[in-house]
């Protein structure tokens, strides 16, 4: 990255800024994960939108409206 301002919370809680010109940054996207053809959510199995889900949570994101669905496809599964 170049350009940029990193900002941490310190042990007291308080917003901490410091300004860089470049800077390497560790990012815990591995190539597989630009280049892997993304399904549309609902042509994926149960198996395999729970490991979606799983993914987006440990990595941060909000995963509700993928929940949502989860539990709807194994209540239609199981009514069948």
């Amino acid at each position: 990255m170049t350009g940029g301002i990193l900002r941490y919370i310190d042990g007291a809680n308080r917003v901490r800024s410091e300004a860089f010109d470049k800077r390497l940054m560790a990012l815990p996207e591995h190539i597989n994960d630009f280049i892997e053809v993304q399904r549309p959510i609902d042509t994926l199995s149960f198996l395999e939108l729970r490991a979606v889900v799983q993914k987006l949570r440990e990595s941060g994101h909000q995963v509700r409206k993928y929940v949502v669905q989860l539990t709807r496809g194994s209540r239609s599964r199981s009514c069948t």
